[in-house]
């Protein structure tokens, strides 16, 4: 009998990291049946603009870091406006194939662009009609990484829900990288900055950011915040400061011990400092070629509600942000 047609055969998809790849088993009981590998990829969002090209630079340059490939993703979005008929009513002077001509055209050059640097690395590219938020994320593979610019076309910060890049750090899969211009032409990678607050949803941007670290030498500093009143299994409402720096301290050396000996190598310092979390983290960054922070709120919620404290980093971030999603959510290691 086929495991098609056993109505109690029990399926399981597993996934596991090899090197630079995942390999998605699918078992029926017991038996693998199937066996798919993907290699973890970074992509990037490409539109022609000014922004974008920053994310190109960052992106062609941590793929050289982390050895991957990189995707070069154009998405060309048709507007959604109708005439009084029914019928599709393109920009002024555009048609359907112009319209789709442009992308190509914009990813080629992009493609061009990031082999102009000559970093040995492999680059594609693809071109698709559809929305972006949701055509980026389809086209990142598991264990990917999305890098995409932080800008708008008027190169203003974009500050409302429905943007890009706030967008995808609420449904993508994997890392994003938003990228906060301008980048330098090498793109270095010398200093990282994460976040810690002890919380299980924090663990898999640290331990992302701890791999990043170890693989590419970059410094890696951990920042830890706390403001009055910060409450412990000792520090309560009414505690001296002092009592609470201390727990605080605690907090953050508990987290550090509970790391991999790889991932402690790793760490060149760790900050608790006082303030509120996202202005001691923007603060921390600006000195910094990159800051990593979970993408979920405590009170959970993530579909809805991208954490506040990781909103307000993407927005007002001097430097790039990698946003992490929780472990419940999915990974990349890259």
């Amino acid at each position: 009998m086929s495991h098609e047609s056993d109505p109690a055969a029990e399926t399981i998809v597993a996934k596991t990291i090899v090197a630079d790849t995942i390999v998605a088993e699918t078992i029926v009981d017991e038996t693998i049946v199937a066996k798919t590998i993907v290699a973890k990829t970074i992509v990037v969002g490409v539109d022609g603009s000014e922004g974008s090209f920053e994310a190109l630079i960052w992106a062609t340059h941590h793929a050289q870091r982390t050895g991957l490939p990189l995707k070069v993703v154009t998405i060309t979005e048709i507007p959604a406006v109708y005439t009084a008929a029914g019928v599709p009513a393109l920009p002024m002077g555009s048609t359907f194939d112009e319209l789709v001509q442009h992308g190509l055209d914009v990813n080629n050059r992009a493609v061009d662009d990031a082999l102009a640097f000559d970093l040995g690395i492999t680059v594609s590219g693809t071109a698709v009609v559809g929305t972006p938020v949701v055509s980026l994320v389809e086209a990142t593979p598991p264990g990917g990484v999305l890098v995409v610019s932080a800008t708008s076309q008027q190169k203003r910060i974009a500050d409302v829900l429905g943007s890009v890049a706030t967008g995808l750090v609420h449904r993508a899969h994997g890392p994003v990288i938003v990228v906060h211009g301008p980048v330098a032409h090498d793109a270095p990678l010398n200093r990282v900055v994460v976040g810690i607050d002890g919380y299980d949803d924090s663990r898999p941007a640290l331990d992302w950011a701890c791999d990043l670290a170890a693989r590419t030498g970059a410094t890696l500093e951990l920042v830890h915040a706390w403001e009055y009143p910060y409450r412990t299994k000792d520090a309560v409402f009414g505690s001296p400061k002092d009592v609470m720096q201390r727990d605080a301290t605690a907090l953050a050396e508990s987290v550090v011990a509970g790391l991999s000996e790889a991932h402690r190598a790793a760490i060149s310092a760790t900050h608790v400092l006082e303030g509120l979390t996202a202005d001691v983290l923007i603060d921390a960054a600006k000195d910094a070629d990159l800051i990593v922070v979970g993408s979920r709120g405590r009170g959970g919620l993530r579909s809805l509600l991208l954490g506040s404290v990781s909103r307000k980093v993407v927005q007002h971030s001097p430097c790039t942000v990698a946003v992490i999603p929780t472990g419940r959510h999915g990974r990349g290691h890259d």
